[in-house]
């Protein structure tokens, strides 16, 4: 079968984070096109604190969405503790600030050509010309900050913006077969007897892949660079009014825990790996950072990653196309990265179905290399710590598969341009220096 030349029909399978934001996103910028959301009637969205990129901040904003209402805090960075591995790195912390996107050349740049990092930090914690705290005050300049939300309320407001366009609608049940021809999808068939047809689809269900798992997809495995392959998280209620406007990212002996404060609620979170540690050492190390005795909800995963997400006619987003670890917030990157281009390629296909094909051929080439990228800056954190433990001398040995990009990084300081092999990557030379400050790497 052939692929339509024009989409009237697109249909959505999965509800949550990603496929409301698919929802809401789509149905906004394509209103020509109709849009249907299959979500099932049990669907239950765990309620994490959950941290962001900008990207995800101006897309609320587009979509004219109430971050009072989603209980945000804005998100400046990420802060981490202990990862260096000495004692004498100013208590053993650094901070990745989301402003910082150029290299670095003058400052904090001591004369023999190494990053203090004493200074480094003071420069972008206390005396940034801009005023980083102000950012998060000014509704114009809060673009350029993440955010933290429960991904409950995230979901609910998702859902109840794209409602409110007429194109799209929702449609409560549960698919049971998924009908394909010459690698399209045709139809679904749910559990109530009814057949749903579309044009194009949105794959939305995470790990399930109910979509994708009838299709000829193909996966790349990360487990040789991503070590962790398990996140154990609990909610603990809070009344504080001032929590940090950063994500916490504390360095553990099996991998590390995140701490993200929403209004009324920290999120604990223990990512580690099941290699290294057992599930019974991990809840008691979360229970000594959370001082609560809540039993934490657990998540497994294998680090993979579909290797072409734009299917023929279907687009994986969210969970259902991979995913690496919470570090970085990736995933959150991954997500916003295939919707948004997921709307040109609707855009493109009412208008011509060779630039539709076009788009998503060079989609497809340049999505591999840029999450090798972003897998690679990930563990790179790891490599270049200090740290002692098996866990962490393992991806030390390791660390050579990332000279070329760490001694780009130090070179950069001292060159008027960005290297090429940076272009393109889902993180900066900038941030690879931060890293490399951090950890005392930079010689």
């Amino acid at each position: 079968m052939e692929q339509k030349q024009t989409i009237e029909n697109a249909i959505i399978v999965g509800g949550g984070t990603a496929g409301w934001l698919a929802a809401a996103m789509l149905s906004s910028y394509c209103p020509e096109i109709n849009f249907k959301v299959i979500e099932p009637i049990d669907s239950k969205i765990i309620g994490v604190g959950e941290g962001s990129w900008p990207s995800l901040t101006k897309e609320l904003m587009a979509l004219q969405i109430n971050p009072e209402a989603l209980g945000i805090t804005m998100k400046i960075g990420v802060e981490y503790l202990d990862w260096g591995g000495q004692e004498e790195i100013l208590s053993n912390r650094y901070f990745h600030p989301f402003l910082l996107r150029k290299p670095i050349r003058r400052i904090g740049i001591s004369s023999s050509h190494s990053i203090e990092w004493q200074n480094f930090n003071h420069y972008w914690t206390v005396n940034h010309p801009y005023d980083i705290w102000k950012q998060a005050a000014s509704k114009k300049k809060a673009r350029s900050l993440g955010v933290h939300v429960n991904t409950q309320r995230l979901a609910w407001a998702l859902k109840a913006r794209a409602l409110l366009n007429e194109n799209c609608k929702l449609l409560s049940a549960t698919v049971k077969k998924v009908n394909v021809e010459n690698n399209n999808i045709i139809s679904v068939e749910t559990e109530s007897g009814s057949v749903v047809t579309g044009d194009y689809w949105i794959d939305a269900t995470g790990f399930k892949k109910i979509l994708a798992s009838n299709l000829k997809i193909e996966e790349q495995d990360f487990s040789d660079r991503i070590k962790v392959d398990t996140a154990i998280t609990v909610n603990v209620q809070s009344e504080e009014e001032n929590n940090a406007a950063w994500t916490q990212a504390l360095a553990m002996p099996a991998g590390w825990a995140w701490k993200i404060a929403t209004k009324g609620n920290i999120s604990y979170g223990y990512v580690y790996s099941s290699k290294y540690t057992s599930d019974r050492k991990a809840r008691k190390l979360l229970k000594e950072i959370s001082n609560t005795k809540i039993k934490p909800h657990k998540i497994k995963w294998k680090p993979k990653i579909v290797t072409k997400p734009y299917q023929p006619n279907c687009t994986l987003v969210g969970l259902s196309c991979g995913f690496l670890e919470p570090l970085e917030a990736m995933s959150s990157q991954m997500m916003m990265k295939n919707i948004k281009i997921t709307v040109k390629l609707l855009k493109q296909k009412a208008k011509s179905h060779q630039a539709f094909e076009e788009i998503q051929q060079k989609a497809n080439e340049r999505w591999l290399p840029w999450v090798n990228k972003a897998a690679a800056y990930i563990a790179f954190h790891y490599a270049v710590s200090k740290r002692e433990g098996k866990f962490w001398q393992d991806y030390r040995d390791f660390a050579n598969e990332y000279e070329e990009m760490l001694e780009i990084a130090q070179l950069a300081a001292f060159r008027k341009h960005e290297d090429a092999l940076f272009k393109g990557a889902p993180f900066s030379v900038a941030s690879w220096q931060v890293v490399l400050a951090g950890a005392e790497a930079v010689r």
